[in-house]
């Protein structure tokens, strides 16, 4: 019987480990996301202040 309960943890072990895995990728899609918005954002930011010294002139 050790020897099942033994093996049942493991299986149990194994489950939270893909789960673990699976939270981890969510996070780092999340963390891929973020940067191409930031990307994109620091792009506008510059149009922004490009065009703001235009007007200066």
């Amino acid at each position: 019987m050790e020897l099942k309960a033994r093996f049942g943890k493991i299986e149990e072990m194994k489950e939270r480990i893909e789960e673990l895995e699976m939270a981890l990728r969510n996070c780092e899609i999340r963390i891929e996301n973020r940067d191409h918005i930031m990307g994109e954002a620091v792009v506008q930011i510059r149009e922004v202040a490009d065009h703001l010294q235009t007007l200066t002139m």
